[in-house]
């Protein structure tokens, strides 16, 4: 359904602040990001702790598609972030850069301390 991708994307954020609160994962600021200029390409969280930079893309679907690396491949145009997309699938893989994960993937390194 098309309220899947919006609703996963708010339980995402709510786990990053849940876990950012127990110490499992440190960020100083957790944003959106987009090329701007009224565009759809964008990047659901951009996490950044000193000089490093994480972006998670959350997808609502089992299939990976090339055009959900879109935002993110726009973001390496101008940051060195660390680039993660993270969906309903059961595949782990790299794919243009981009770490894929299972969403159950990201959960398990959310509930244990991560130094990303």
């Amino acid at each position: 359904s098309e309220e899947r991708g919006p609703l996963l994307e708010g339980l995402v954020a709510g786990w990053l602040r849940a876990y950012r609160d127990l110490k499992h994962v440190d960020f100083d600021t957790m944003s959106y990001w987009s090329v701007g200029g009224g565009s759809r390409v964008e990047v659901d969280f951009l996490m950044q702790r000193g000089s490093r930079m994480l972006a998670l893309e959350v997808k609502g679907t089992e299939r990976i598609r090339p055009e959900h690396f879109t935002g993110l491949r726009a973001l390496a145009e101008s940051s060195k972030a660390r680039r993660i997309l993270t969906y309903l699938g059961d595949q782990s893989f790299t794919e243009q850069g981009v770490e894929v994960w299972p969403l159950g993937v990201l959960l398990e390194k959310l509930s244990q301390p991560w130094d990303w």
